[in-house]
């Protein structure tokens, strides 16, 4: 199944991929999410505030995956 969304604040549908995902069952069909988010900088479990230098008006959001 393919969703779109259109844009949306990244945080909410974050949450919202991770709910589903936690939900679905062993026969549940998979999704597509297709969307466009605002910018944003996802920071890996390594990451440190400190390393992103200049965000200017850009939300830094802890991911809990890479680095």
């Amino acid at each position: 199944m393919v969703r779109r969304f259109g844009v949306l604040d990244y945080a909410p549908v974050l949450a919202a991929m991770q709910d589903f995902t936690e939900q679905r069952g062993m026969n549940a069909t998979d999704e597509c999410w297709l969307l466009q988010h605002q910018p944003v900088f996802t920071q890996g479990l390594s990451g440190r505030p400190e390393h992103v230098l200049d965000p200017g008006d850009i939300p830094i959001i802890k991911a809990d995956r890479g680095g």
